[in-house]
């Protein structure tokens, strides 16, 4: 459980975020959705422990982030940022290794080495293990640093764990957009929560439990998976009017602009 208590991040007099408490639990898949600059990112590298929060608390399983050290954080959480800076030319096989780092001190066991293999497979980056990292296409990157976010909380049964992903489907085609999600949709369960920053409301409302949506550094809404769709919340979150369609044979609604 990551438990955040009147939370907020400011910078001078600006509140990025502004008092935030919310709950977050295994076995669910949390969409953050708003607005560009409504302190989504800021947000999710709060749960992280990227980002201190400048007043509040936040605890990972009813312990404060901040008696955690790193090792043992790297443990409970695995964190997708939007963007990374490789300085040396690490291969592909490298980069997601770098996901089981917790795992070993000096070299990957045997365990190690499946967990990468399988999950590169799944991901569709096998061809790409020799690759140097910074030839790859954006979509490339973003795949291979989801496989080394998978591998990082991969093995580590009996143990809450938590994905953070932070705009993971931004350089994809539709195709991967939805792989990635199903992918991590799976990792879903009784000891796994996945929390993810979209842009994409159907696709949110698609795989998302529960979708948080933010304005001004604030949660004003919460939509959960089995509630209708309200059209003023898109109106007050984003500013648009919008139109919603029911899917055919499927219990969840489509927005249409």
């Amino acid at each position: 459980m990551i438990d955040l208590f009147n939370c907020s991040y400011q910078i001078h007099e600006k509140f990025l975020v502004k008092e935030i408490s919310c709950s977050l639990a295994p076995n669910e898949l949390v969409v953050v959705m708003g607005s560009n600059g409504a302190g989504k990112s800021t947000l999710l590298k709060l749960m992280s422990g990227l980002l201190k929060a400048s007043s509040g608390e936040i605890f990972i399983d009813n312990k404060s982030i901040k008696k955690y050290q790193s090792t043992e954080l790297a443990l409970k959480r695995a964190v997708l940022s939007q963007h990374y800076e490789i300085a040396f030319p690490l291969t592909v096989k490298e980069i997601v290794l770098m996901g089981r780092y917790p795992y070993f001190k000096t070299n990957p066991s045997q365990r190690d080495e499946s967990i990468v293999s399988t999950l590169m497979k799944d991901l569709g980056i096998t061809d790409l293990a020799e690759r140097k990292y910074h030839t790859l296409s954006g979509g490339e990157a973003q795949k291979v640093q989801m496989c080394r976010v998978l591998a990082q909380i991969t093995g580590t049964d009996q143990m809450n764990k938590f994905l953070l992903l932070d705009e993971p489907v931004s350089h994809l085609d539709i195709k991967y957009q939805y792989l990635l999600l199903e992918i991590a949709k799976s990792m879903v369960n009784s000891y796994t929560a996945v929390v993810a920053v979209l842009h994409d409301i159907n696709l949110a409302l698609k795989f998302a439990d529960k979708i948080l949506f933010m304005k001004d550094g604030q949660i004003v809404h919460q939509h959960h998976k089995s509630d209708a769709l309200n059209l003023s919340i898109i109106q007050h979150v984003f500013g648009v009017e919008a139109t919603l369609i029911q899917v055919p044979n499927e219990n969840r609604q489509w927005v249409c602009f």
